[in-house]
């Protein structure tokens, strides 16, 4: 909310994604041979403003290289997440989600089904799945990445 985290564009500019048609163009591929293409120009300014930094709360350091196909191993995401949470300064007044790439969510799905008495569910919303944690909702994005170097304190 506007007291905590929100997201933020230039005051004057347009909020989401702009798109411009270019049309269609030629384009040359790296042996030479050449194809009719669409070309398109997308631009986006955005920002996060953060006004309160106790309703951000960072998991780090997750070891991927520890995650096994059957789940015998790895870190405890539901465990994990409860701790964030936890840390967190209040959900009243805001709109809580957690953030998380395709690779770990979908560990953390393996996860719910193993473990008896869960906090991790999921429904349809609007015709689509939806993930929650503990009510949270869990949003897969790529941006993320496995292969961040490690946060040293």
């Amino acid at each position: 909310g506007p007291l905590t985290v929100h997201g933020i564009y230039p005051r004057g500019s347009q909020g989401g994604l702009e798109q411009e048609d270019l049309g269609e163009v030629t384009v040359t591929k790296a042996d030479g041979s050449m194809f009719q293409g669409y070309r398109t120009h997308f631009k986006q300014n955005i920002g996060l403003s953060v006004r309160d930094w106790r309703y951000v709360v960072r998991i780090a350091n997750i070891d991927m290289k520890s995650i096994k196909e059957d789940i015998s191993a790895g870190p405890n995401l539901i465990n994990l997440m409860i701790r964030a949470e936890e840390k967190m300064h209040s959900l009243t007044g805001c709109r809580p989600v957690w953030y998380m790439n395709q690779e770990l969510r979908t560990f953390l799905r393996l996860q719910k089904n193993k473990v008896h008495g869960s906090t991790i569910t999921e429904d349809m919303e609007m015709g689509k799945m939806v993930t929650r944690a503990n009510g949270i909702p869990v949003r897969k994005i790529d941006a993320l990445l496995s292969t961040e170097a490690r946060v040293t304190a």
